[in-house]
């Protein structure tokens, strides 16, 4: 309804869309995290009370009145049960301490210790499915990230979608992927899904830019597929825009300017490197550039140290080779610039 409201006040024009992600911090802290080993802990002590009132109820029989055992209803035998966890836990060596956040879980099942036990199963079944080493007790589905301060906390990954002209968002999801890799393709499907709405017929070849985070073979092969005009930055583009330093490695293969008139890359002193072999390395495609000029060149020695020729490759899907040829042109970079446009994206190359 935003986006139908938006292009009636003549606010979206679908010319030039903007990808990207940001980092949004999770409602919990790396003090309540969690790993297997700690899960295991945890388990084996909710197992044992619980053993320990089946054997109860069994030996008790209705007398009982109460299937919770005892240590786990009085509250100061409770404490006692907590003495005995924290000082086995005391003199364990490292990895089999219980940490803080895993005694105040355990605490919880003073009332309910199945119901406790199932929420360490689920977390089981989190850490199992997220293919990390740790996860937060509080929120699972958060994961351990790098944040700009270098730090590591757990976060979401959010994504958006921006429209050129006024930038409206378009399109938006989060994700638990640290990576923003596999969210290019289900960003532009909902922008397509949103603009179905509005549009007839939605415009197949308009503009998508996206930093170099989400410079993929599967990327730039769905933009081909897909008829979109894509600018997805090179890591060489990447370094330009941050003004990466370069000067002290002059003959680093950023340095190498590819010529698309004549496919070629041209040193730093000017001289073409010339394709010489196509083949496969590893089930990719590579390219390989070199020249002979090299052994007449007066700083062969510092260029190429101890190999006889400087040479250059590229590798990977033709899409995302032919990717980083189009971002080298001056076209291309100009026309990626208006991703510093749209004040509402959180943009960074």
């Amino acid at each position: 309804m935003t986006i139908k409201i938006a292009t009636e006040e003549e606010l979206v024009k679908i010319h030039h869309v903007s990808v990207d992600g940001t980092k949004i911090k999770a409602k919990t802290s790396i003090n309540k995290l969690t790993n297997e080993q700690q899960l295991k802990i945890m388990k084996q002590h909710l197992e044992k009370s619980i053993k320990l009132d089946e054997e109860e109820d069994e030996e008790l029989g209705e007398e009982s009145g109460n299937s919770v055992p005892e240590t786990l209803t009085d509250e100061e035998k409770f404490k006692e049960v907590f003495k005995k966890v924290n000082k086995s836990s005391k003199y364990d060596r490292n990895k089999d301490k219980l940490r803080a956040s895993g005694k105040k879980l355990l605490k919880q099942a003073e009332e309910n210790p199945e119901k406790i036990l199932k929420k360490v199963e689920t977390l089981e079944e989190k850490l199992n499915e997220s293919e990390k080493d740790v996860i937060s007790i509080n929120d699972p589905d958060a994961r351990f990230m790098k944040n700009k301060k270098g730090r590591w906390e757990f976060y979401y990954n959010a994504q958006i979608a921006v429209d050129e002209h006024k930038g409206i968002i378009i399109a938006s999801h989060i994700t638990n992927n640290p990576s923003d890799h596999h969210e290019l393709i289900p960003e532009i499907e909902q922008v397509k899904s949103n603009l179905s709405e509005i549009y007839n017929e939605i415009p197949s070849n308009f503009q998508v830019s996206a930093d170099n985070g989400y410079s993929t073979d599967i990327n730039t092969e769905y933009l081909e597929q897909e008829g979109l005009d894509g600018y997805i930055s090179s890591r060489k583009f990447s370094r330009k825009e941050k003004k990466y330093n370069l000067t002290e490695k002059p003959f680093f293969k950023d340095n190498f300017n590819y010529d698309n008139e004549i496919k070629t890359y041209i040193c730093p002193l000017g001289q073409p490197l010339y394709c010489v072999k196509e083949y496969e390395y590893k089930n990719k495609p590579r390219i390989t550039y070199w020249t002979k000029e090299c052994k007449s060149c007066s700083v062969q020695e510092y260029c190429v140290k101890s190999q006889r020729y400087k040479t250059i490759s590229d590798y990977g899907n033709p899409s995302k080779i032919r990717m980083q040829r189009k971002m080298e042109t001056s076209e291309a970079q100009e026309i990626y610039k208006l991703r510093s446009k749209q004040p509402n994206c959180h943009l960074q190359t």
